[in-house]
């Protein structure tokens, strides 16, 4: 098992408080366990003030925010340049 990083740490905790969980999964479906287009508004705003970033309009899919996993990615993908 991986360890989690400060960067997971940081998005699952976000989405805990998001999605009133105590626990979720880094590979979990966030659209089935309520993730929404309310939600999903207030997770990039969220995410964007966390991590310095700012997503372009393309990448404003919720596909993009599925999992954590995935959000990881994007987010690294920002900072990466």
């Amino acid at each position: 098992m991986k360890t989690k990083t400060a960067q997971e740490d940081r998005i699952t905790n976000i989405l805990k408080e998001l999605l009133n969980k105590e626990e979720i999964d880094k590979s979990e479906d966030l659209t089935k366990i309520g993730l929404d287009s309310i939600t999903s508004i207030e997770l990039i705003v969220d995410l964007e003030e966390e991590f310095s970033i700012e997503f372009d309009d393309s990448e404003l899919l919720l596909s993009n925010f599925e999992t954590i996993d995935l959000i990881q990615k994007m987010i690294e993908k920002k900072a990466n340049g």
